[in-house]
């Protein structure tokens, strides 16, 4: 109904010559088509920029590209054209723009710093233009406040997790699922219990992420439940794809491989088949949990191709974070075939991808590898030097989370590596 809906409205414009809500039918027919065509999406995304490329007005010419250009990076993947285009289109905004349309820009970006490493600048930014975007509702009733609130409920608890800030992550994901789910926004809900299963696997709840998939699936196959009752407890396809990922992760994490081999095949086949929005991130995932996978079963052959894969994948975005995870993956499937020096330039692109920047949840896996690589080449010093490093890193990010939480015991015992 909905993609009727704005082709209706962009056939109707284009015949009236309203080129100010072409735009706005192309992007919001992008939007809706990303969730299950990845190339039609991107379509409408060129066309909206080729539309308002010649757009006499400035302001929405420059509102349009920054729209269009996140929009085309969280679909496709990083791009550096379109993060350049952004940038200028941003600087015409913050040129000529209001209070109020400068925010907007601004809210737009952190979309792309929260994939790019720029995480607690990209926290203080959402905060901040929110408050500009809150304080103008107020007084102007007919302004649409629920795309950045939207960005609040959802950058606010990624930025924090990113950050190492379990626990606030916690709060803020949960904050959000309620507010959606109280309000009848079950696929917001759904979409930010999606990220928040992201935080389980980084808790290490694997157990709580498998019955939470257990439920989603109950819910989904339930027989003979109202439309309203499934919209609240099921998950949607694209979300229940990055779903079976995490379940994957779970699996793993418990030791469970060949549960888990099942889950990322379900998942790369679906990528496979129909690629939607945001592919190109969950992606990473499930590259990272394929090469464990294969290093945990001694495959070396698979973990080498898989963490190759991954780190290239890793290193076409600017998250430094992953680049991190994937030389460290490839330096521990080069430790298990025995391949000490390979293992060391690679586990020394890992420390220095992260230089300079924030990445507290890739930093103390990057000190266990290390101390199992001094270990290997019998260097003791060195090996308890990172094993000391690795336990601190590692409840450090444990302490993050209130001890009433129930969260993070698991991960407050590093002898479980």
């Amino acid at each position: 109904q909905a993609i009727d809906a704005y082709r209706a409205l962009h056939e109707q414009s284009t015949r009236l010559g309203k080129i100010e809500v072409q735009l706005r039918a192309l992007l919001g027919l992008s939007y809706v088509l990303s969730w299950d065509d990845q190339a039609r999406s991107v379509e409408c995304l060129d066309d909206a920029l080729r539309l308002s490329a010649s757009y006499p007005d400035r302001s929405v010419s420059a509102s349009t590209q920054i729209a269009c250009n996140v929009r085309r990076i969280w679909t496709q993947g990083w791009n550096t054209d379109d993060a350049r285009q952004f940038s200028d289109a941003l600087a015409i905004v913050r040129e000529i723009g209001d209070p109020v349309s400068i925010a907007q820009a601004q809210m737009e970006h952190c979309m792309l710093m929260m994939v790019s490493t720029q995480y607690r600048k990209a926290l203080q930014t959402t905060q901040a233009s929110y408050r500009v975007l809150y304080d103008h509702a107020a007084s102007h009733p007919c302004f649409d406040i629920s795309r950045p609130m939207w960005m609040v409920r959802l950058g606010v608890p990624w930025a924090y997790l990113s950050l190492g800030e379990l626990g606030r992550s916690l709060d803020e994901f949960d904050h959000g699922i309620r507010q959606y789910h109280d309000n009848g926004n079950y696929f917001a809900a759904r979409t930010l219990q999606v990220y928040r299963g992201w935080l389980l696997i980084h808790t290490r709840e694997f157990e709580t992420v498998l019955e939470l998939a257990r439920q989603f699936r109950q819910a989904a196959d339930r027989p003979g439940s109202d439309d309203e009752a499934r919209q609240r407890a099921a998950f949607l396809p694209p979300q229940q794809r990055v779903w079976t990922i995490l379940a994957g992760l779970a699996h793993a994490g418990l030791g469970e491989n060949a549960a888990a081999a099942a889950r990322f095949a379900e998942a790369e086949q679906q990528m496979e088949r129909e690629p939607i929005m945001f592919d190109w991130y969950w992606r990473l995932l499930l590259e990272w949990g394929c090469a464990d996978l294969a290093i945990a079963q001694g495959d070396y052959d698979a973990a080498q191709y898989r963490a190759r894969r991954f780190l290239e994948r890793a290193l076409a975005t600017e998250e430094r974070t992953w680049q991190a995870l994937a030389w460290e993956t490839m330096a521990r499937a080069s430790l298990g075939e025995g391949h000490l020096q390979n293992a060391k330039v690679q586990l020394d692109a890992a420390f220095s991808v992260t230089e300079g920047f924030e990445t507290p949840l890739a930093d103390w896996r990057l000190q266990r590898t290390a101390a199992s690589l001094h270990e290997a080449r019998g260097d003791m010093q060195r090996m308890a030097a990172a094993q000391q490093r690795y336990v601190e890193l590692r409840v450090r990010l444990a302490g993050s989370i209130p001890q009433d939480a129930g969260f993070g015991r698991r991960l407050a015992e590093p002898v479980e590596g």
